[in-house]
């Protein structure tokens, strides 16, 4: 089995009142060649950018084969 493509979603959860975001998640979905998807968390407070950068342009070119 191998990986065949990693993607960052980035979802901003509003607020009270439907304001702006309270706070950022970010989900990772793995897909690989024999079909399987799985779908992982990787939120980390105030650092948001810096790991969906993290995940799109140096740990998805090291795994996708």
């Amino acid at each position: 089995m191998k990986i065949t493509a990693i993607r960052s979603h980035l979802m901003g959860i509003p607020g009270p009142g439907g304001h702006a975001p309270s706070r950022n998640w970010i989900f990772v979905e793995v897909e690989t060649d024999e079909g399987i998807t799985g779908i992982g968390e990787a939120t980390t407070e105030y650092h948001d950018q810096a790991v969906v950068t993290m995940i799109d342009q140096h740990l998805a070119p090291l795994l996708v084969c």
